[in-house]
């Protein structure tokens, strides 16, 4: 579920009316065993947050840091960064190795760290897959990607109709 705002009314509470802005997806229970954490739309600098919320700020930048290991799941709004290793496919053919960009030597770029398994050929990179990870946060809705996919179509076809009708015309 998307939680846009979340308003807490009630009578005698601080001046009554407490808003919550969440822009993010919350998931359920099940695969989430962490309580969600929101806050308020006021903004700390580190030094001036409330002593009340400083643990929780510090629980909730753990949970997106993550711990570096397991293959990330589409819930999960994991930041956690990578070298990019799975440009290539080496298990494939071996034309298709590609060297690692990151690392010590070359630090950036970096990606969302996925966890996927290691190649069989080349143990320094990732093996391909169909789902590359992002942050549920930073993700599509499933509406709006088929909105987008819709779209991506439609726009090739109309580019690619104008080609057709010119050759058949030869």
């Amino acid at each position: 579920m998307f939680a846009e705002n979340i308003v807490i009314d009630q009578k005698g509470l601080f001046g009554g009316t407490i808003n919550v802005t969440c822009n993010s997806w919350i998931h359920s229970k099940f695969n989430n065993k962490e309580p969600r954490i929101c806050f308020i739309d006021k903004s700390y600098l580190p030094s001036q947050t409330p002593s009340g919320l400083k643990s929780y700020r510090e629980k909730e930048l753990k949970i997106l840091q993550g711990v570096g290991t397991g293959e990330r799941k589409t819930f999960e709004r994991i930041y956690d960064y990578d070298v990019y290793n799975d440009l290539g496919d080496p298990d494939s053919s071996d034309d298709l190795w590609r060297p690692v960009l990151g690392g010590k030597e070359r630090p950036y770029p970096r990606r969302c760290r996925t966890g996927r398994a290691r190649s069989k050929i080349d143990p320094l990179s990732e093996s391909r897959s169909v789902s590359v990870y992002v942050p549920r946060d930073d993700s599509f809705s499933e509406v709006k990607q088929m909105s987008f996919s819709a779209k991506m179509f439609w726009s090739l076809l109309h580019a690619l109709l104008p080609r057709i009708e010119s050759s058949s015309d030869k």
